[in-house]
């Protein structure tokens, strides 16, 4: 117990100044809000079967490709503009992107459904799911940048607090993918309203004084980021894709629904702090780039207790992970935990490199981001060849972890230079 105290002790000390107290507000939110749908996972995976988890992750691999797509990278702008009326101008312009995406899919969702004696459910969840993403991820970048990290905390634990309420009284009444489905659509439909409720009351989004016109002038004064970032971030997001779309394909739903199930629930242990002080690292780093043409301040505050308690979490994941699964979900699911110590490593990289990342978006580097996002999607695909040749999932997912570990320490090296400043970054 002793040694417990000591180490989180040095955490507190690690994270100077003031950066304490938003992250731990907002990590206390996000806890929350991971907590809630897996400390329910025992429960919901004896009332919705591998097939059904399947048929969700699958509608949700579309969804985030199609938010991406709307948002145009344009919401990972906002924190940027010194001017609040370009920001939120910036706002405007990631919901409309949604609203014509929302639009089309509902569009293509109607000729498909034509076409179908049965439509599947993913037809009308896809559409609303994609508008109601981009609004929450909009609002959640507003909120980051006037530092309303209370509200965005809420807004995360309505969201799957809502949203599990949902799922599982529908999972009683055999609702099947449909009910993880309008679970799903009910937790983004909270989140938003709170978000809206939120910004009202302590920070309202200013509408744009020039009307469409300044919209078109903030979208076209960080044009680099549709142009250089999102089609990075879109190799990035088809990339974690992958494995949900060739496990389907060359192993069956069966090995997807442990895939999902693994996936999710590493998500708490493993990106709580992540999450959490990503966003107060991007507003606070932002905000000292923009002062000083450096974040080493920001990074030093943050770095450390990335570490701290990334690093902690993937030993256990090594050393227990299928028996911790076998007990907890039962021994169906023993093999997501072979997975999960497979792809431990990768957790714990992404955990501790992903929000410092964020340096490459504030030093405007792209085009660098694009390069190391196409090195991601070559580790994947030979993950996936090693998958089909062995026709093993384990050895798809390790060389997938492996190539994606190697980039992240290539992210890692060039995010530091970026913090120290531009003499450190052309060095």
């Amino acid at each position: 117990m002793a040694g417990l105290t000591d180490w989180l002790a040095r955490i507190r000390q690690t994270v100077r100044g003031d950066a304490a107290r938003p992250v731990s507000r907002l990590a206390a939110g996000t806890l929350l809000a991971q907590l809630t749908p897996v400390l329910l996972a025992p429960v919901l995976t004896r009332l919705y079967s591998p097939d059904a988890y399947g048929a969700l992750a699958w509608a949700v691999s579309i969804v985030t490709i199609a938010t991406l797509v709307a948002t145009g990278c344009y919401d990972q702008a906002v924190n940027l503009p010194p001017e609040r009326g370009t920001a939120a101008a910036l706002v405007y312009a990631v919901i409309g992107g949604g609203a014509c995406a929302a639009t089309a899919l509902t569009m293509a969702s109607l000729v498909e459904w034509a076409g179908w004696s049965e439509a599947p459910h993913r037809l009308w969840f896809v559409p609303a799911a994609t508008v109601g993403t981009v609004a929450f991820n909009a609002l959640s970048a507003w909120c980051v940048r006037e530092a309303c990290f209370g509200v965005l905390a809420a807004a995360r634990v309505i969201l799957a607090v809502a949203g599990v309420a949902v799922t599982l009284a529908l999972g009683c009444f055999g609702w099947g993918e449909a009910g993880l489905m309008a679970g799903n659509l009910v937790g983004i439909i909270a989140g938003t309203a709170m978000l809206l409720i939120g910004t009202a009351r302590h920070s309202s989004l200013p509408p744009p004084a020039g009307g469409l016109r300044e919209v078109w002038h903030a979208a076209a004064a960080y044009r680099r980021f549709p142009a250089f970032l999102l089609p990075s971030s879109l190799l990035n997001s088809v990339t974690n894709q992958l494995p949900i779309w060739f496990l389907q394909r060359l192993f069956g739903p069966a090995v997807v629904g442990q895939y999902a199930l693994m996936n999710r629930v590493l998500s708490v242990p493993l990106s709580l702090l992540s999450s959490s002080a990503g966003e107060v690292f991007k507003q606070r780093a932002a905000a000292e780039f923009r002062e000083t043409g450096r974040s080493v301040t920001a990074w030093s505050a943050f770095a450390p207790p990335l570490a701290w308690v990334s690093v902690p979490a993937g030993v256990a994941l090594l050393a227990a992970g299928p028996a911790l699964f076998a007990a907890v979900f039962g021994e169906t699911w023993r093999e997501a935990g072979h997975y999960a110590r497979v792809l431990a490593v990768f957790f714990v990289l992404r955990c501790f490199v992903s929000p410092l990342s964020y340096m490459l978006i504030i030093a405007q580097r792209q085009k660098l981001d694009l390069l190391l996002q196409v090195g991601c999607l070559a580790s994947a695909l030979g993950g996936l060849l090693a998958g089909m040749m062995s026709q093993r999932p384990a050895v798809a997912l390790a060389v997938f972890g492996g190539g994606y570990s190697a980039i992240y320490l290539v992210y890692f090296v060039i995010s530091r230079r970026l913090a120290l400043g531009p003499a450190a970054a052309q060095s």
